[in-house]
């Protein structure tokens, strides 16, 4: 097994941020009016049906992806042809661990106020 040194640790790391950011930013250009207007012939709606606040997609298995919704959190396992709630509702930031993609951290918005917002983690992949 290839041991990775420090400097090859954090370039993995800024790879998977970048990747993480990238993800949401189509999806978050997809969802301001006029753009996604101007790209249908080219997108499809894949759900879940609600407005989404927040993506994370698993850095080791890219069909594993979350979606955080006022509704809960959705999760595919195909790559997003299917989806499921699995809880929590009012996500507005997720983070699947680049190290550990059974830890998923999710930041709420219950309430409106930082003061009353939360920060959840899973060590189940979401199941709890």
């Amino acid at each position: 097994m290839l041991a990775l040194n420090h400097e090859e640790v954090l370039m993995r790391k800024q790879q998977n941020i970048v990747r993480t950011i990238f993800g949401t930013l189509v999806v978050l250009i997809a969802l301001v009016p006029g753009v996604s207007a101007q790209v249908t012939n080219t997108w499809s709606t894949l759900g879940p049906n609600l407005a989404t606040t927040s993506l994370a997609i698993d850095p080791g298995n890219p069909d594993i992806i979350y979606a955080g919704t006022a509704g809960g959190v959705f999760k595919s396992t195909d790559g997003g042809v299917t989806w499921r709630n699995i809880g929590l509702s009012g996500a507005t930031a997720l983070v699947v661990d680049f190290s550990n993609p059974n830890a998923v951290y999710a930041g709420t918005d219950i309430g409106g106020s930082c003061r009353q917002s939360p920060l959840f983690k899973s060590t189940d992949a979401g199941a709890s």
